[in-house]
């Protein structure tokens, strides 16, 4: 059975070469970011699920684009969970994030360094955010399986490093959304 972990890695692979891009790295993990905060400022849950699993997607992928492997990946992930178990971790650590990302001073630190930096913030606000405020830490590889899911429905067109995959999504694509909401009704026993 392939893990969440190498199906987004393999999701990677049909849509870029193994090349690190700082700047997309950098753009992408901002987004992803903005997207979670605007989330919880409008208190929207299927979002917040939305975007927990598009930053741990989008997290993997830079890791795998820097040269770790998937055993590593996952052990990663499974380090900075383990860590976040306790719903006692301030979730107002995702508005710090973008002063974070704007004053790194690159030129100073190793870009690596920087961006695994930023995926470990990303990924413990993500698990944060999921147990905290949704109460569905459990369920937290649940929702990238769905948007793995969601993704696997994109066209495949290999772009160059710098360019992000699938700005047009396809005629196939299916939104995350109604399997996030599906998941969130019937583990609030909405369903």
């Amino acid at each position: 059975m392939t893990s969440v972990f190498e199906r987004v890695i393999n999701w990677n692979e049909k849509r870029y070469e193994r090349i690190f891009n700082f700047g997309l790295a950098n753009a992408l993990l901002v987004e992803e970011a903005g997207e979670l905060e605007n989330a919880r400022i409008i208190g929207n849950p299927i979002e917040t699920l939305d975007a927990v699993g598009d930053i741990t997607f989008v997290a993997i992928g830079i890791l795998w684009k820097l040269g770790y492997s998937p055993e590593y990946i996952e052990s990663l992930f499974e380090k900075h969970i383990s860590k976040h178990k306790k719903p006692n971790v301030d979730i107002f650590q995702a508005s710090l994030l973008s002063s974070y990302v704007d004053i790194a001073d690159y030129s100073k630190l190793d870009y690596e360094i920087i961006i695994l930096r930023k995926i470990a913030h990303l990924i413990c606000i993500s698990c944060v955010e999921a147990l905290k405020d949704l109460d569905m830490f459990s369920y937290y590889l649940v929702v990238l399986r769905i948007i793995c899911d969601s993704n696997d429905t994109k066209a495949i067109e290999k772009v160059l490093p710098d360019i992000k995959a699938n700005i047009n999504k396809g005629a196939n694509y299916k939104a995350p959304t109604e399997d996030l909401e599906s998941l969130f009704y019937q583990v609030k026993g909405l369903a």
